[in-house]
């Protein structure tokens, strides 16, 4: 037989962990929250914030991305969704039942150096957990980088 190597596409994912407590009592009402990933030496960047709740309209969960393709380029998007689908995943697991989800991005950044694919998708989930605990990750908005003030106006 030969054995396949499985990898975790998610980053970070064993940190909603700590907000299992939340997530089983939480009546898909909205919740709100924020992350900045800012690595060493600014060598990696992402920002997100988020915005999340029972669906209303539809038995569908969908994302609204309220930020322009300038704020957040496209090619992050995909990280950011896959990051929405696992945690939407890890939900229905703890309450055992489907659910509807939306998933409004509300603001968002980007380092056009120093982001990566790999930054958004822990930030997707540090922003997940602020939703329920904003202290655990300790979000810096002095450190949210916007393009305009790196060109100095």
């Amino acid at each position: 037989m030969k054995a396949v190597r499985i990898n975790s596409d998610i980053i970070d994912a064993k940190e909603f962990n700590h907000i299992n407590a939340y997530l089983a009592k939480w009546d898909l009402s909205a919740v709100e929250g924020q992350a900045l990933y800012a690595g060493a030496m600014n060598r990696a960047y992402a920002h997100l914030k988020i915005k999340m709740y029972k669906s209303l309209d539809t038995d569908d969960s969908h994302v609204i991305w309220n930020v322009s393709e300038n704020e957040l380029p496209l090619e992050f998007r995909t990280t950011i969704v896959a990051g929405l689908s696992f945690f939407l995943s890890y939900l229905e697991g703890i309450k055992g039942q489907s659910i509807s989800l939306t998933f409004e991005i509300n603001d968002g950044s980007y380092h056009p150096v120093d982001s990566e694919l790999k930054g958004f998708n822990r930030v997707t989930t540090r922003a997940i957990v602020n939703c329920f605990d904003p202290d655990y990750f300790g979000f810096k908005a002095n450190r949210v980088f916007r393009e305009a003030s790196f060109r100095g106006h």
